[in-house]
């Protein structure tokens, strides 16, 4: 594996694969199979992997008891087809001692088996707790453990990470407990559970008996046939002039293209980064190639552009106005601005007139409103010519119209103060409160200053330093803060000193959306970032970073030799360089979420 260093500045973005769903089918029967299932449960069964007694109530969660029966029994035809012994040889070759594991509810050999043998435990005090339902973090945990424990599969150099524990980063990632992160990793690149849908894995849902016998299946095919499983797209990075994958393997930007990541069409490019002050740019598209050269005799060039999905917002030297180009259709918009995607929609302006595209980049509400806020949960508020607030739905249809007295109060100018059908709003003493379009007030007037979250909570401002976090129905869950709260992402937020100690050093509180402090500590400056999956990394001190989940866990540390530069997520690891003075090209850039360097 290469181990030399690359300067890279990027955004640590998330590369998003497929993920293939379990859907529940319209015809699904208790004693049927759903119908996406069925091929995969009727091999299952013909492998002898589900006991005659399970071959029922298939859309039903499956419980302890039930998951330990179907591991010993996939032992059994792991060793029927030459590739184990049975789980009894293999404890008996350890030495296990059966009578140790023994439980106060359950009498069940199979339960006793996978006990001794490492792969499930039990709930303390002597309790199995035999009829409890298995959550999907749980069954990729006993998924991983059996192959483990009772196969030679994952025997390799111990002091490499393999390209199945790399992470993917789940849309959902913040809910994933820290026992169960590696495994999710596992079972999803060795293609035995992948996601439900839209990259989400849920990690705490059910986890039907249907769903069961395909995992089991596929994790019996890893073993004897792995070519069977259909597995997703390896990780990628970015890597010099061009990327590396899990698997080590190196690509030229020709062939994986020249936008990160890869499911992005669009991206802007610098063209002088090193001038501060004037840098220039271009938009570029996945084969690197300039894209609007015919655009107002600019050649392509602009003084400033962003990108956000199909569109671009720029404006050059000398322009009289900024635009909005659909770099699809190339419909241009004079005069206008641009948001951010936000519930499935963008806000838009022309003319000083608001309106929204949807996520496939058509006009879905044309420019109309005085003023409007982003969508979430399919609501947005609206600001109409004559002055007064709707609720609309995404198609532009009045939920509720007027929905109050803008003589009484006022709307806070800024996009922080509207989200979904909640508006901040002030009184005639410039204090102010959350009104909620559907149900009017859900605080009092007690703050000065109060925004909204991406996860639909608020952060609260008090005079003399009185920070809060507030729930999403406006109360107060927090304790008060002497230094001001802000979101790290939709399920954590960051309390810091505002000053640093004679070192460098800030003071920092993490707290997670119950209002609850997860972790206390101190980091090196104030840079923390987010890999869009409940992870966090920050500088601990000049040498060393910490990464931390949503729990308020340390789950790695990464030592460097010389003092650390830049640091980032970039697709789940972490992204380390030295400080400029201070290269050593024996230093990895790239680290797992453990702290283990890769490459």
């Amino acid at each position: 594996m290469l181990k030399r260093c690359f300067t890279i500045i990027l955004s640590a973005l998330i590369l998003a694969f497929p993920i293939f769903a379990f859907a529940e089918s319209a015809d699904s029967q208790p004693n049927r199979p759903s119908q996406w299932a069925q091929a995969e449960v009727q091999q299952a069964i013909s492998l002898n992997l589900v006991p005659d007694e399970m071959r029922n109530a298939y859309d039903k969660p499956t419980n302890r008891q039930e998951f330990c029966r179907l591991i010993i029994g996939l032992c059994d035809a792991w060793h029927a087809a030459g590739k184990t012994d049975t789980a009894e040889q293999i404890a008996s070759s350890r030495g296990v001692d059966l009578t140790e594991t023994k439980f106060s509810d359950t009498t069940d050999p199979a339960v006793s088996l996978c006990a001794a043998l490492g792969i499930v435990s039990g709930r303390g005090s002597g309790i199995f707790d035999p009829g409890a339902s298995i959550t999907r973090q749980e069954a990729a945990r006993i998924l991983y453990q059996a192959a483990d424990d009772l196969t030679n599969i994952n025997s390799g150099d111990p002091e490499t990470v393999p390209a199945a524990l790399y992470p993917h980063v789940f849309a959902d990632g913040a809910l994933i407990q820290s026992f169960a992160r590696n495994t999710i990793n596992w079972v999803y690149h060795m293609g035995i559970m992948q996601g439900i849908s839209s990259n989400t894995f849920d990690p705490g849902g059910i986890y039907t008996h249907e769903q069961t016998y395909l995992t089991i299946l596929r994790l019996y095919n890893t073993v004897v046939d792995p070519s069977k499983n259909k597995l997703p797209e390896p990780e990628y990075y970015p890597y010099g002039d061009g990327y590396i994958d899990s698997n080590g393997d190196i690509y030229t930007k020709e062939q994986k293209g020249y936008i990160y990541p890869f499911d992005q069409e669009y991206e802007v490019v610098l063209d002088n980064p090193d001038n501060i002050m004037n840098p220039g740019c271009h938009i570029i598209d996945q084969k690197g190639r300039t894209l609007l050269t015919d655009f107002k005799d600019t050649n392509g060039h602009f003084s400033y552009a962003i990108v956000s999905g199909n569109f671009a917002m720029l404006t050059y030297d000398g322009a009289p106005t900024i635009y909005v180009v659909n770099l699809k259709t190339g419909a241009t918009y004079e005069n206008a601005q641009l948001g951010f995607p936000s519930g499935g929609m963008a806000l838009f302006s022309v003319d000083q007139k608001y309106g929204y595209f949807n996520s496939s980049g058509d006009v879905a509400i044309k420019p109309q409103y005085k003023d409007a806020g982003d969508f979430f949960g399919g609501k947005a508020v609206v600001q109409k010519q004559d002055g007064n607030w709707d609720v609309i739905d995404n198609s532009g249809k009045v939920i509720k119209a007027n929905f109050f007295d803008t003589k009484k109060y006022t709307v806070m100018s800024n996009r922080e103060y509207r989200l979904g059908e909640i508006v901040i709003v002030q009184n005639s003493n410039n204090k102010c409160a959350v009104f909620q379009g559907t149900k009017g007030l859900l605080t009092g007037f007690d703050y000065d200053r109060i925004a909204c979250c991406s996860s639909g909570q608020f952060l609260g401002y008090k005079g003399n330093d009185q920070y809060v976090l507030l729930n999403k129905a406006g109360k107060q869950i927090s304790k008060i803060y002497q230094d001001e709260i802000r979101e790290l992402d939709n399920s954590c937020y960051l309390s810091y000193s505002s000053d640093p100690d004679e070192n460098g050093f800030y003071s920092f509180t993490m707290i997670d959306q119950t209002g609850k402090e997860i972790l206390i500590s101190e980091m090196y400056g104030k840079n923390i970032h987010v890999d869009g999956g409940g992870l966090y990394v920050y500088q601990k001190d000049n040498a060393h970073c910490n990464i931390v989940d949503s729990q308020g866990s340390t789950i790695g540390s990464i030592e460097r030799k010389y003092t650390i530069g830049e640091f980032a997520f970039i697709n789940g690891l972490v992204y380390v360089t030295n400080s400029e003075k201070q290269l050593d090209d024996n230093d990895a850039c790239y680290y797992h979420f453990d702290g283990t360097p890769l490459f």
